[in-house]
């Protein structure tokens, strides 16, 4: 990699990674006035088992295929449909955890909450392979420029739904959004 590329590749990623946690600071700031601190709370005690769920989807295989020094398109795909299996199980084992987590914390709310959710399991799921690809090629430009869309459009959407008082849901629906 020449040094260039690897310059551009370092402005593209700050680029990314300080737009989208100032659109994200800037809509946190925004929704906690509106929504309180309830929603917050019910979204970050899902966010855990989400969380888990990534790290368990992950498994290693993308930063093994960014590693790999000759990687074919049997190797993309075997782990691509590999993530979406497990991507659906996990949704499934969360779809069908739902209610329990809803029992144990007492709060009937999160149970559509975690099945709505659970969805951006399957969305980070499908987009893990094209990001790795991405990283490959050092591409680092249409990532930022895929996140920060990405964060933009589902900000629009949050506040949007806080506006029309959809509540806790302006967030569920902002994550989904972002995801997808």
């Amino acid at each position: 990699m020449n040094n260039k590329l690897a310059k551009q590749g370092l402005l593209w990623s700050t680029i990314e990674r300080l737009g989208t946690q100032a659109i994200q600071l800037l809509l946190m700031l925004y929704l906690g006035r509106i929504l309180g601190p309830s929603s917050f709370g019910y979204v970050g005690m899902l966010t855990l088992f989400l969380s888990l769920a990534q790290v368990l989807i992950d498994s290693g295989f993308s930063a093994a295929l960014i590693r790999k020094p000759e990687r074919t398109e049997k190797d993309y795909s075997t782990v691509f449909i590999f993530n979406i299996c497990l991507s659906i199980l996990i949704y499934i084992v969360l779809y069908c955890s739902s209610y329990y987590i809803a029992l144990f914390y007492q709060i009937p709310l999160l149970e559509p909450l975690l099945d709505i959710l659970a969805l951006t399991v399957i969305a980070n799921g499908l987009t893990l392979i094209p990001k790795v690809q991405l990283t490959v090629d050092v591409n680092f430009k249409i990532q930022a420029k895929s996140s920060l869309i990405a964060i933009t459009s589902s900000s629009i959407i949050a506040i949007t739904l806080a506006a029309l008082d959809y509540g806790v849901w302006s967030l569920v629906f902002q994550l989904l959004s972002y995801s997808v």
